[in-house]
């Protein structure tokens, strides 16, 4: 039987997840940045290049991260054990991934078009089933690969376990030269995913002491930031793609521990804001595209930043924005159509107090 995690442990992952949020918007923040603001200032170039291209990679280590923790807390190996598993997931994750793409995808279908997303031929050419489930590429819903990884993930957990089991630390050793050997130029595999929920699952198996990471800030923090600024200049140096792309996976892994070091500091951790808006972290995950495309469309309509100032407020004013017109939805429907929201958020019900007892977060997306 797992132990309860700790107030403190818990109130950091709720934070933790809805600062993963604001990145993952802002990374595809950055797709319509680009398009609209193709001359960007110096300034604001490096700003992009420091987010978009470095920081925002944390998101989706950190995420497998957490979901591993939580997840080898308390599963078992056995057939009864893995049956219950994939019915959670089904209606966890399976369910709200299948939602957001079909309403999308219908919507292109039968009414138009979505920037960044597809037309009607796109979809007719790719395949509606392809696009639906994301076969080999992205779903029409892009940012939600998250979670089809993630399905996969969950499908081949018992693996996990016994890695832990038979060679514990050699088997993440082994994930993370898979990671950084098969395909690897490529930021986001399967592999690199095995590694990270492994990575949490390590950490829950072994009981270390997560609450605790005053004991490595002072070495993780400046060397993270360190080699954060590095990546950012790198090009003066001459490296080859593959040495950089070794150092940049590196810092990933860096960034994982990074950002869980500085969720501990009050104006984090109890952050009301961050609190409140961290209830609703999924659905504004799920929410956010096409609300994102289509606010940047329409904000380009009437106004064409040209200076460091204004490019930077488009950019991160895009991002906010995104998350204020999700967050109000979804609060808005947990209010009036309360049985909807929870399903449409795998059975997510609104909590009163998010911190009163041992919450279950099996999919921290």
């Amino acid at each position: 039987m797992a132990k309860r995690i700790d107030l403190d442990t818990s109130r950091r992952i709720d934070i933790v997840r809805i600062i993963l949020m604001s990145f993952v918007i802002l990374a595809h923040t950055g797709r319509g940045f680009v398009s609209y603001v193709p001359n960007m200032e110096p300034t604001a170039a490096y700003i992009y290049e420091i987010f978009n291209n470095n920081v925002c990679y944390i998101t989706v280590p950190l995420f497998f991260s957490i979901s591993g923790y939580l997840f080898m807390r308390s599963f078992t190996l056995t057939p009864s054990a893995y049956f219950t598993m994939c019915k959670k997931k089904f209606i966890t994750v399976f369910i709200p991934f299948l939602l957001f793409n079909l309403i999308w995808l219908l919507w292109i279908y039968f009414i138009g078009s979505i920037p960044n997303m597809g037309t009607k031929n796109f979809i007719l050419q790719q395949g509606i089933f392809v696009k639906l489930f994301g076969i080999n590429t992205l779903p029409i819903n892009y940012p939600l690969w998250f979670l089809r990884d993630l399905l996969i993930i969950f499908a081949v957990s018992p693996v996990f376990i016994l890695i832990f089991n038979e060679i514990r630390y050699l088997g993440l050793l082994l994930l993370y030269y898979l990671w950084m050997t098969q395909n690897p130029t490529l930021a986001f595999t399967l592999y690199g995913h095995a590694f990270f929920f492994y990575l949490g699952g390590i950490f829950s198996r072994q009981e270390l002491p997560i609450g605790e990471s005053t004991k490595i800030e002072k070495l993780i923090i400046p060397l993270y930031l360190a080699v954060l600024f590095f990546l950012t200049i790198d090009q003066h140096f001459g490296l080859d793609q593959l040495t950089t792309m070794y150092i940049f996976k590196a810092n990933m892994v860096l960034g994982v521990f990074f950002l869980w070091c500085i969720s501990r500091f009050d104006v984090i951790k109890n952050n009301k804001l961050l609190e409140f808006t961290a209830r609703y972290a999924f659905f504004i995950y799920l929410a956010h595209e096409p609300t994102l495309s289509f606010l940047q469309k329409f904000i380009s309509t009437f106004f064409t930043p040209t200076n460091s100032a204004t490019q930077l407020l488009y950019y991160f004013g895009s991002c906010i924005a995104t998350m204020a017109i999700a967050l109000c939805i979804g609060m808005a429907l947990e209010k009036t159509v309360p049985s909807v929201y929870a399903f449409a958020t795998g059975a997510r019900m609104p909590r009163k107090d998010c911190h009163a007892k041992d919450v279950k977060k099996e999919n921290p997306a």
